[in-house]
């Protein structure tokens, strides 16, 4: 993954973590593959304005703003340091496979359509009105 793809995705498991319904919803093995990952979000983002980052996030972590905030600091981080960049990506692997995920997307433009499916053997079917 480059920076920011693993920026965004990391950030975004730990937003979801911090909502209490996603805590609910990922089962133990998810919560203890996110958990690990905050561990090492709190152990390897230790400037102050990382660690400001994570705590306002955790606060507020339905405001897209902080986690976009967190992504940025977290990329620059992971150019620094890309050593960073693999244990960060086994901990988001491995939080997925226990079935921690996320689903985001940006559409713009015009007629511009998005369809986000979550399993197996699903089918999604987009029509375009005229």
């Amino acid at each position: 993954m480059i920076e920011a793809t693993l920026a965004a995705t990391a950030v975004g498991l730990l937003a979801a973590f911090f909502q209490e319904a996603a805590k609910s919803a990922a089962g133990e093995a998810g919560k203890r593959a996110v958990g690990e990952l905050v561990g090492w979000f709190k152990a390897k983002l230790t400037k102050p304005r990382e660690q400001e980052a994570i705590e306002e996030l955790a606060k507020a972590p339905h405001e897209a703003a902080h986690g976009k905030i967190l992504e940025a600091l977290l990329e620059l981080r992971l150019k620094d340091q890309p050593d960073l960049a693999t244990e960060l990506a086994s901990l988001v692997q491995k939080a997925e496979a226990a079935g921690a995920t996320i689903q985001s997307a940006i559409v713009e433009g015009d007629d511009a359509q998005i369809a986000q499916v979550k399993g197996h053997h699903n089918v999604v079917k987009l029509t375009r009105r005229d």
